[in-house]
C-alpha cells in the first residue's frame, strides 16, 4: 500500500509540475510580447545610461550625412532626391525608334494632342508639366481619356474612339501603359479543367484579361480599343491634322512591340520609359521629349512581335498534375491537410500544380539569340527560324538623337581577380549626347557539355558602363568596365556536380544590344554577317576541361555541390519513373525538344509520401 500511495503522489506531482511548466511556457511568450506595455505599466527600466568621461572626444556618428540638420540641409535632402529621380528617367529611358528625327520636338511643334489613358493613369500631371514647357496641350481630349481609367490589371478601359473628341495640332502624342506585380501576374490565356481529385482547377494565367479588349488573352498585346486609338490618330494624321505620332510606353513588362513598326498605324517615334511617378520624373521624359536631355538608356528585355511564341510560354501560369493510379482521393487530401494548412501557407490546396522550365536557360534573349546564331553557322537540327519575326527590339536595343561608333577594344587580364575591357567610343553625329556600352561574353558548347546537358547561350550580358560626361560632336571618350573572371565558369549539374571552366573558345564582345553582340561574335569566327564586327571581339582560349577552379565558393570557401536534384524530374530517384518522357529544351536538337504544349507532371505514392514526410 504504501509503494501505491508513493506512486499516487508521484503522477499527482509530475502532472501539477507539468502544468506549471506549462504555464511558463505560455506564460514567458505572452511577456515577451507584451513587454513595453508591462514595463510601462510597473514603470520599469529596461536599459541603463552610462556616462563616459572621454564622449566629447569619441565620434559614435559611423554614417555621416551629407547634409546639415536643420531645415535648409533638410530642403537640399528633397531636392537632390527629386534630382536624382529626374536623372534616373532621362538616363533610363530608351528610344525605340526614330524616323525622320521626329524626336526631339521641333521649336515649331508647339499643340499637342495627348492620346490614351496611360499618361493619366501612370505619369503625374503630364499636361501640366507640357504646358510649363511651353506646348498647349488639347484639353478636351485630356478630360476624355482621364474620365476612363484601368478598373483592373487586366484591362484598358479606353473610352470608344468614337466619343473621343476630334482634334487637330502638330503632335498626336500616344500614350500606352500595363501594370502588373505579385498575385497579379500580366494575364494570357487561361482555361479551366476538372481533375480525378478536383473541379474547375484554373490552368495557364491566374488572372483573365478582358475579353473584349484582348480576344487571344494576352494582356501584353494591342488591345482591341487601343487598335481602334491608333488607326484614328493614322487617319488624322493622313488628314493632315498631326504632323507626326509619338507613343510613349509606360510599363515594367514587355508589350509585344509588332504594332510599333506597323505601316498601318504611322507611328514615327516611340519611348520605352517604365514605370515612374511624381512631377519631377514626369519632367524627365518632357526633357527628353524638347531635347533638353539625349536618351541614353537600352531596354533590359527582349521586346518580342508576339510574347506568346516564347518557348517559355507553353508553361507559363498554373497548372495540374496527373496522379498514378496507387494514388487514392484519401492520399490526396491527406497531403492538403498535413503538408499544406500550417503557417498560414499561401498554397493552400493547390499542393499539386507544378511548373517545369523546359526552356531552362533559353529565356530572352538568350534563346533568340543563340538560335539566331545557329541558323547562321547552319547547326543541325536548327529547324527553320526567321529571327526579325520573333524580335521587335533586341536586348539593350536604345537609340540616341546621335550616333556612336566603338573602337580599339581592349582586355586587360592583369588582375587576379577581374578583366578589364576598354572602347573608344566617339559621337559621329550633331548632337551632344551619352553612350551605354554594353559587354557580352559567349562561352563554348563542346561536346562534354553536349553530353551532360549542360546549354550554353551565345552571348551573355557581363557587363556594361557609360560614358561618364555627355559626349561631344566629334568628341572620343574611353569607357572602361571590369568583368569578374568567374564569369567564365558554368555549372554542371549532370557530371561534375559543380562550376566548370569547361575547355575551348570564350569571346568578349563590346556591342550595344545583343543582336549586334552576337554579330560581332559571328563575325570573329569567320561567318558572313551584315552588322557584325570582328575588331570589337576579343578571345580567351582554355585548353583543358578543369572542374576544380571554380568548385568553391569565391566568398566562403565552401565545396559547391548539387543541393536540389530532387526538384529536377529526370534526377530524383522518386519522380523519374513517371516522368521519364519530359524534354529539356536544347541548342543540340532544337526540332526535337522545343515545347509545343504543357508538360503535365505525374505524382505517385512515392512522391506524396515524401511530401508527408512519411
Amino acid at each position: 500500500m504504501k509503494v501505491i500511495k508513493n506512486r499516487k503522489l508521484w503522477i499527482s506531482a509530475t502532472a501539477i509540475t507539468g502544468v506549471i511548466f506549462g504555464a511558463l511556457v505560455v506564460g514567458e511568450r505572452v511577456t515577451n510580447y507584451f513587454e513595453p506595455a508591462i514595463n510601462s505599466m510597473l514603470n520599469a527600466s529596461t536599459t541603463e545610461i552610462i556616462e563616459d568621461p572621454n564622449a566629447d572626444q569619441i565620434d559614435t556618428e559611423y554614417y555621416k550625412s551629407d547634409y546639415t540638420y536643420d531645415q535648409t540641409g533638410e530642403q537640399k535632402l528633397v531636392q537632390d532626391g527629386q534630382d536624382l529621380y529626374r536623372s534616373i528617367v532621362e538616363e533610363g529611358t530608351a528610344l525605340l525608334k526614330n524616323d525622320n528625327s521626329a524626336l526631339p520636338l521641333a521649336t515649331t511643334d508647339k499643340k499637342i494632342t495627348v492620346y490614351g489613358n496611360g499618361a493619366q493613369s501612370y505619369f503625374t500631371n503630364l499636361n501640366g508639366v507640357l504646358a510649363k514647357a511651353g506646348y498647349t496641350v488639347d484639353s478636351a481630349v485630356w478630360d476624355a481619356y482621364a474620365a476612363k481609367r484601368p478598373t483592373a490589371r487586366t484591362t484598358v478601359n479606353l473610352p470608344e474612339w468614337s466619343t473621343v473628341p476630334s482634334s487637330e495640332g502638330d503632335v498626336a502624342l500616344v500614350v500606352l501603359g500595363r501594370r502588373a506585380g505579385e498575385g497579379t501576374d500580366c494575364a494570357h490565356e487561361q482555361t479551366t479543367i476538372n481533375t480525378e481529385f478536383a473541379s474547375n482547377q484554373v490552368q495557364g494565367s491566374i488572372n483573365k484579361a478582358n475579353e473584349t479588349e484582348f480576344p487571344n488573352g494576352d494582356y501584353l498585346s494591342l488591345a482591341t480599343t487601343e487598335d481602334t486609338m491608333l488607326r484614328g490618330v493614322k487617319a488624322l494624321k493622313d488628314q493632315g491634322k498631326f504632323r507626326k505620332i509619338v507613343v510613349i510606353i509606360s510599363t515594367s513588362n514587355a508589350m509585344a512591340g509588332d504594332f510599333l513598326t506597323n505601316p498601318e498605324y504611322g507611328i514615327d517615334s516611340a519611348l520605352w520609359v517604365g514605370q515612374m511617378s511624381r512631377e519631377y520624373g514626369t519632367q524627365g521624359l518632357v526633357n527628353i521629349l524638347n531635347g533638353t536631355v539625349n536618351p541614353s538608356g537600352r531596354i533590359v528585355d527582349t521586346i518580342y512581335t508576339d510574347n506568346m511564341l516564347n518557348p517559355a510560354m507553353v508553361n507559363f501560369g498554373t497548372f495540374s498534375a496527373e496522379f498514378t493510379d496507387d494514388i487514392t482521393k484519401a492520399d490526396y487530401d491527406a497531403v492538403n491537410v498535413d503538408a499544406y494548412t500550417y503557417s498560414d501557407n499561401p498554397q493552400q490546396s493547390s499542393w499539386d500544380r507544378a511548373v517545369v522550365y523546359q526552356e531552362g536557360i533559353y529565356v530572352g534573349y538568350k534563346y533568340y539569340e543563340t538560335r539566331y546564331e545557329d541558323v547562321v553557322m547552319d547547326t543541325p537540327k536548327v529547324g527553320t527560324f526567321d529571327y526579325d519575326s520573333y524580335v521587335a527590339y533586341p536586348f539593350g536595343h536604345g537609340l540616341s538623337y546621335t550616333t556612336f561608333e566603338y573602337s580599339n577594344m581592349t582586355l586587360d587580364d592583369s588582375d587576379e581577380d577581374v578583366y578589364k575591357i576598354s572602347v573608344d567610343v566617339k559621337n559621329t553625329g550633331k548632337v551632344a549626347g551619352k553612350n551605354s556600352v554594353l559587354v557580352y561574353l559567349q562561352k563554348p558548347y563542346t561536346e562534354y557539355a553536349k553530353e551532360n546537358h549542360i546549354e550554353q547561350a551565345a552571348v551573355n550580358l557581363v557587363g556594361f558602363g557609360k560614358t561618364t560626361d555627355v559626349v561631344e560632336p566629334g568628341e572620343k571618350t574611353t569607357v572602361t568596365m571590369e568583368v569578374d573572371k568567374w564569369q567564365l565558369r558554368t555549372y554542371d549539374a549532370y557530371g561534375a556536380g559543380t562550376y566548370i571552366f569547361d575547355s575551348g573558345d570564350y569571346y568578349f564582345t563590346v556591342a550595344g544590344d545583343s543582336h549586334e553582340a552576337t554579330n560581332n561574335i559571328l563575325a570573329a569566327k569567320g561567318y558572313s554577317v551584315t552588322e557584325g564586327d570582328s575588331n570589337l571581339t576579343k578571345k580567351i582560349t582554355n585548353d583543358k576541361l578543369d572542374t576544380e577552379i571554380f568548385s568553391t565558393n569565391y566568398a566562403s570557401g565552401a565545396e559547391v555541390e548539387n543541393q536540389f536534384d530532387s526538384v529536377d524530374l529526370l534526377r530524383d530517384e522518386y519522380a523519374k519513373k513517371d516522368n521519364s518522357d519530359l524534354k529539356y529544351l536544347s541548342r543540340n536538337d532544337w526540332t526535337g525538344t522545343y515545347p509545343t504544349e504543357t508538360y503535365t507532371v505525374t505524382y505517385n505514392s512515392c512522391m506524396t509520401r515524401r511530401i508527408l514526410w512519411l
